[in-house]
């Protein structure tokens, strides 16, 4: 039997609407290596976005290099595949492929379509066959080209029949987007979604990254994405967790046991559920337990009767509180949210270019037709293109 312990979209170095978060990602990985520790894992597979930014700050991949060495001593036996996501920097992933080879640490930045099977299979004896690819600029056909050349080599190499795991960091058709901010039916943060009925071959699991929210896709337990293991937004009101998945053999459907990541310090929204007029809100916020640790969002229904300076009022609500307040979320009519468009820096930062231009031309009632969408797209893809030869 073949365990794999299966994490992705970890967004270390993100913050929280001005906040620091390193104690709570130091707290994540401290989790991370007990949960390894435990469970010894054959492989431990990290599905993108490692970091929230492509240029990290020093101190943020000083998190990773120390997590990479603490768990090789914990399961030295344990195989370690990263693939690089739409966050991160695929180059920089590259740099130190080689050396950290040595602590069994497999990184995957770039797509190398030269070496394609050389480069992104992995066949780890007795354990498994790994195909491992990284976020790449591509469309749904070029995505299944590169999957499909893969697997099929892989079907025709595997005699052993020993179980075949695929990795990737894509947006798929039908999924749950549940916790993503503006997103339409076939996008999230930019990714075109792909149609699993296209990708050929025959994996026994395919560990997922780019949705937040857990889930099995389709009726068949074989793809999943495992979700963030912290969240990144109040809209991820959730469970956050790792998967860790069990396959006997190639052909035999995978097992999985989820084990909760608890946060060091929670979002919550006040009220916890629908909005609330601002006198019972503030309320509820100065009555918030002065020595627990969380995030506040306020959800308030009452715009006409909302105080000259709100903000002020519901900071100076948590003075001497451990809790952190972060913003107001107010309930619009139709009307308004058919003319709301600005966005707080949080909102503007995790937006994609897509996202941003579609939301500017629906509330200014501006055609944006599938094939400008397509051409916007690819300019961006373009430029992004040219942005990685650079670094």
């Amino acid at each position: 039997m073949t365990k794999i312990l299966h994490t992705s979209d970890w967004h270390l170095g993100s913050t929280l609407y001005g906040y620091d978060r390193h104690d709570e990602m130091l707290a994540m990985l401290r989790q991370m290596e007990q949960i390894v520790e435990e469970e010894q894992p054959d492989l431990f597979l990290l599905s993108g976005d490692i970091y929230h930014n492509a240029q990290a700050p020093a101190s943020v991949q000083q998190w990773l290099s120390n997590f990479l060495v603490t768990l090789h001593d914990k399961a030295p036996e344990m195989d370690i595949v990263m693939t690089a996501g739409n966050h991160d920097s695929g180059a920089r992933h590259d740099i130190f492929s080689k050396p950290w080879s040595r602590f069994r640490v497999h990184s995957f930045g770039l797509l190398d379509r030269q070496r394609l099977f050389e480069h992104h299979v992995l066949h780890f004896p007795g354990k498994a066959w790994v195909v491992a690819l990284p976020y790449f600029y591509a469309n749904e056909e070029g995505f299944a080209q590169v999957f499909n050349t893969l697997m099929e080599e892989v079907e025709r190499r595997n005699t052993q029949l020993e179980p075949v795991v695929a990795m990737a960091h894509i947006t798929v058709g039908g999924c749950d987007f549940t916790g993503h901010r503006r997103v339409g039916t076939a996008t999230v943060g930019g990714l075109d979604a792909v149609d699993a009925g296209r990708l050929k071959g025959d994996p026994d699991y395919v560990a997922l990254g780019h949705i937040h929210h857990a889930q099995w896709l389709g009726h068949s337990h074989r793809w999943r994405y495992c979700g963030s293991p912290l969240p990144v937004s109040f809209d991820e009101s959730y469970e956050h967790s790792v998967s860790i998945i069990n396959i006997n053999h190639h052909g035999d459907e995978p097992t999985l046991e989820k084990i909760a990541i608890q946060p060091l310090r929670p979002l919550k929204t006040l009220p916890e559920k629908g909005f609330g007029q601002w006198d019972e809100v503030i309320r509820t916020l100065k009555e918030f337990p002065e020595d627990e640790e969380a995030y506040i969002r306020l959800n308030v229904n009452a715009h006409d009767d909302l105080p000259p300076a709100p903000d002020v009022e519901a900071r100076q609500a948590v003075e001497g509180k451990r809790c952190r307040y972060c913003v107001i979320n107010i309930e619009h009519t139709e009307a308004e949210e058919r003319i709301q468009h600005d966005m707080d820096i949080h909102d503007f930062r995790q937006a994609e270019p897509l996202d941003i231009i579609k939301l500017y031309t629906k509330e200014t009632e501006q055609p944006f037709t599938d094939a400008m969408e397509k051409l916007f797209a690819q300019v961006v893809d373009e430029v992004r293109a040219e942005e990685k030869k650079e670094e």
